[in-house]
């Protein structure tokens, strides 16, 4: 019966019993005299350990998981309130708020350093009156957004770039209880944020661009970058060109005039840029007209077209791209028009039973027969 019990219960509980047991009352089977008697002292002692010993085991366990639970706690990230107030021109102050109340104040001061290298301009980032962060040649500073997380204070900091391309950058900056401050790297994707939220302990910030946006997560000190979700994967009315080559030919024929050949990297493209596009009116420059996506859905009653994202032969100034559209006849396909200024990568969706274009920089609608139109979001900066 002991042997029986000892492979039922499988645990450092047992084994600890079965030590007591074996000191006790010598747990070796005997000889045939008392050999009954000492089994069942044996079972008695067994049982006896098992429901007490372990139950006080049982219940050090409980404490020792419930006094972990107490040390791990997990802050939420609360977005605060901020009220922005320009003193002149060279300074703003920053009051951050939690429930109406101000619960702190940063300002941001620009100040004109003149030196053996020229003329410069610095930003100072200050915590009531102690200067916390100093950008030595800066071409703007302000504070995006204020969290609370923990007890520490969480500041989304904006860096203007200067650049025509790239224009703007950022970063968090933490301010403990005991004053330190950390900074984290800095993170962009060209654009301003169109969307920064909370989720549980994160800080997301969402940032736009022409072809791949960006979702950057931070948390506990730590910056991840991931694709953008709500674009990372084509929805069913978009195709990409290397999943239908054919209709991609297609198409570059009904809009290039049969001039399509392939680039080095093997993708279809027209050669020169064709008339419709800017760089095509213009040929000092040499560029190329290459399909990124097709969509395809009910843009307008009655008519069946399909609208082409393309890139290249369009300056940057217009997202170096464009879209054009060609329409389905019984005659084969029709170049119709082109809207020569990018919206951004797209998905097909609908609203009021016609499809239209929802993109990273805004939406485009087909309102008359063949004529594309886009509006772009204000990205406040």
């Amino acid at each position: 019966m002991v042997h029986s019990m000892a492979f039922y219960v499988q645990s450092n509980c047992f084994r600890k019993v079965c030590y007591k047991i074996s000191s006790a009352v010598q747990c070796k089977a005997g000889h045939a005299k008392g050999y009954w008697v000492r089994q069942a002292a044996v079972f008695a002692i067994s049982l006896g350990l098992l429901t007490g010993g372990c139950s006080q085991q049982d219940q050090g366990n409980k404490a020792q998981e419930s006094q972990a639970s107490k040390n791990s706690v997990q802050y939420s990230a609360v977005e605060l309130q901020m009220d922005v107030l320009e003193i002149g021109k060279d300074e703003k102050v920053y009051n951050i708020k939690q429930d109406g109340n101000t619960v702190d104040s940063f300002s941001v001061s620009v100040k004109n350093i003149e030196d053996k290298q020229g003329l410069r301009v610095e930003c100072i980032l200050k915590h009531r009156d102690k200067s916390i962060h100093k950008e030595e040649e800066c071409f703007g500073l302000s504070i995006k957004k204020a969290f609370k997380v923990g007890e520490n204070l969480l500041l989304l900091l904006t860096f203007a770039t200067g650049g025509n391309t790239c224009i703007v950058e950022y970063a968090f900056l933490t301010l403990k209880p005991n004053k330190e401050v950390g900074l984290s790297q800095r993170f962009d994707n060209c654009f301003p944020a169109t969307e920064v939220r909370t989720e549980d302990g994160s800080i997301l910030v969402k940032i736009p661009s022409y072809d791949e946006p960006k979702l950057f997560v931070y948390k506990d000190g730590l910056l991840e970058e991931k694709p953008d979700p709500e674009f990372a994967e084509p929805d069913a009315k978009t195709i990409k060109p290397k999943d239908n080559e054919k209709l991609t030919l297609e198409l570059l024929k009904a809009a290039c005039l049969n001039k399509v050949g392939r680039s080095k990297d093997g993708r279809l493209e027209c050669k020169p840029c064709p008339s419709f596009t800017s760089f095509g009116k213009d040929s000092m420059i040499e560029d190329s007209l290459v399909v990124e996506e097709i969509y395809g859905g009910d843009f307008y009653p009655g008519k069946k077209y399909y609208i082409v994202r393309y890139s290249g032969c369009e300056p940057n100034s217009k997202g170096g791209g464009g879209y054009y559209m060609v329409e389905e006849t019984k005659r084969g396909l029709r170049f119709v028009s082109v809207y020569n200024e990018s919206a951004g990568k797209c998905r097909v969706r609908t609203k009021q039973g016609r499809d239209y274009l929802y993109c990273t920089l805004g939406e485009c609608y087909v309102k008359s027969a063949g004529r594309l139109g886009c509006r772009f979001i204000n990205l406040d900066f």
